[in-house]
């Protein structure tokens, strides 16, 4: 995710800044990958239109396809953390812009910021990432993700550290670091 601050381009003013939005960050390989999927459905109809079988309901098909499974991996999240107003929007939107989804919960139900080591193991390719998320008072299953980081070999994730920080300073909860 990306973060962007509302206030002024200079550092102090940053830091006392009272809100935070975190984009996530635009994937071109899903966009690329729901591309190369709609060759399948187009090979198919290529096929059947050979056949003796009516083919306009494959277009049809292919047609539906095209629209709408790119327009699902083009939603991106949008977490803003606004202290003044004392809540946190969590936003879905197609494109960035059109709201597709939205929730907005009040920053007393948050107990801690934290940072927390993930694996994920994917056909034998592992990577490992720090997840940085706000931790409910009632049920540590309720929680906010904000951002993602890649761990680097060494391990550690300096940056899943400095947006953890900045977000316990901002909304006054402690952190808890376990990158």
């Amino acid at each position: 995710m990306n973060t962007s601050d509302h206030s002024n381009a200079n550092d102090s003013a940053r830091l006392r800044s009272t809100r935070r939005a975190y984009r996530e960050r635009n994937a071109g390989t899903s966009v690329l990958f729901a591309f190369l999927l709609l060759l399948i459905p187009a090979t198919v109809v290529i096929v059947k239109k050979e056949e003796k079988d009516p083919w306009w309901p494959w277009i049809l098909f292919l047609s539906v396809f095209v629209v709408l499974f790119p327009a699902l991996l083009l939603v991106w999240r949008e977490v803003t953390v606004d202290v003044e107003a004392q809540v946190t929007r969590e936003a879905w939107r197609l494109l960035g812009v059109l709201t597709v989804w939205k929730r907005q919960r009040s920053l007393g139900e948050f107990a801690a910021v934290r940072s927390q080591r993930v694996e994920v193991v994917a056909k034998g390719d592992r990577r490992v990432y720090c997840d940085v998320y706000l931790v409910a008072a009632v049920g540590a299953a309720k929680r906010l993700d904000v951002e993602r980081f890649e761990m680097g070999e060494e391990g550690g994730s300096p940056e899943g550290v400095a947006v953890g920080l900045d977000l316990a300073r901002l909304t006054g909860l402690p952190f808890e670091d376990k990158c």
